[in-house]
């Protein structure tokens, strides 16, 4: 996160070169011997060694190696594509899941998303979003998890400032599982199963005692959410002007 790389794979350099790949000249912007990360690999291991009184004693000792390692990012090699963020599968294109509209309204955003790992989240103190592949989703799958977490992106102070004091971690939860619902509608994205969805709002509000008015308080709040992060990608729309009167 701290170089802004998108992939959880690293390799050494030969491990890379083995794999067919190689790495990319460290730009000049970074100082020398700051293009590789190094890590230290610990491992315990096991040995026998004679002791004092001549018999053999297992021992345990430590072994610590400095590896420098590259990012995927960092790497050139097309085989290794389906690794790297953003990838999607022929299939994909074949089955018409190319949401150029959602793509664009969520790109309109400038929101941080960055692919990787098995989880989904969006991280406050970081400021961004977290994604896995596209390829690990089936159908639209992807895009009704990110549309949750981008309602999510607007709880800052500097976007929306969620006031939800009393209710916490179940009212924001609940503003965007209605709030994610919301955006997929709007962007025409298909939802895959809206009993799923009602599921997990009906969880959220029996967390909150079923208080009949958190549903009408989130669903207020999911609604400005929504018309926030399609004001960026909506076109201004010109009053047409009044014929003047003779």
């Amino acid at each position: 996160m701290r170089h802004g790389f998108k992939t959880r794979w690293w390799a050494t350099y030969r491990q890379w070169d083995t794999l067919g790949c190689h790495v990319m000249r460290r730009p000049d912007n970074v100082p020398p011997g700051e293009w590789g990360t190094n890590i230290i690999f610990w491992k315990p291991v096991s040995i026998t060694e004679n002791n004092d009184d001549g018999k053999d004693e297992k021992k345990t000792i430590l072994v610590l190696r400095t590896y420098t390692t590259f990012n995927l990012d960092q790497v050139v090699g097309e085989h290794l594509s389906r690794y790297r963020a953003g990838f999607t599968t022929s299939s994909d294109e074949e089955m018409g899941h190319r949401f150029d509209e959602a793509e664009k309204a969520i790109a309109a955003t400038n929101a941080d998303i960055r692919h990787g790992g098995n989880e989904a989240f969006y991280n406050r103190a970081g400021d961004f979003i977290q994604m896995p592949f596209r390829h690990q989703f089936k159908g639209a799958g992807y895009w009704e998890v990110l549309s949750h977490e981008m309602v999510h992106w607007n709880e800052p102070p500097h976007r929306l400032n969620w006031d939800r004091p009393n209710e916490g971690y179940a009212m924001g939860e609940l503003i965007a599982e209605i709030g994610g619902c919301f955006l997929a509608s709007e962007l025409g994205l298909p939802v895959s199963d809206q009993t799923n969805h009602a599921a997990y709002i009906q969880n959220w509000l029996q967390a909150m005692k079923n208080d009949p008015a958190f549903i009408f308080k989130a669903s207020t709040q999911a609604s400005k959410a929504v018309d926030f992060l399609l004001a960026f990608s909506k076109t201004p729309v010109e009053e047409p002007k009044e014929a003047m009167a003779e």
